[in-house]
């Protein structure tokens, strides 16, 4: 819904609503009339456009609380939906990972694929890759290598 069909869904409620609104004021007003006459006649002639102005708050207040409750839903689903795509299960690494080579391509502590799931680096892993004679060191590689296959 956007904001002029919001407008005139306030407006065509606000419409609908103002014979009541005014006739209660109107009865309102008039309980008063035996204890205050003067103001239950002011009260009369310039209360109505404020009860109307009352109910319209009301109107868009109720308006308010439906949209954010729908995004509420909305956004639940969402986030159910999400869950749901995730897989089941995860890799967690913690810990100290300590990758060393000699005389070698390469030396690489932890490789994650492109597939792999989701990974969960606790706070704390410590990964260290060393190596004598390596041509590649790595520590921590995420994702395939777009010049080989894996």
């Amino acid at each position: 819904m956007n904001q002029r069909e919001l407008e005139k869904k306030i407006q065509d409620l606000v419409k609908q609503r103002r014979g009541k609104v005014i006739a209660l004021h109107t009865i309102k007003a008039m309980l008063g009339i035996f204890s205050d006459p003067i103001r239950t006649i002011g009260n009369l002639f310039f209360g109505a456009k404020e009860a109307v102005e009352e109910e319209k708050h009301k109107i868009e207040q109720s308006i308010i609380l439906e949209l954010l409750c729908k995004m509420d839903a909305d956004i639940s689903e969402a986030v159910s939906e999400a869950r749901k795509a995730l897989p089941k299960e995860s890799l967690i690494v913690l810990g100290d990972i300590v990758a060393y080579g000699k005389d070698a391509e390469s030396v690489t502590g932890v490789s994650i694929s492109d597939n792999s799931g989701p990974v969960e680096l606790k706070p704390g892993t410590k990964i260290t890759a060393r190596g004598e004679n390596v041509r590649n060191i790595t520590g921590l590689k995420i994702g395939g290598d777009k010049n080989k296959e894996d």
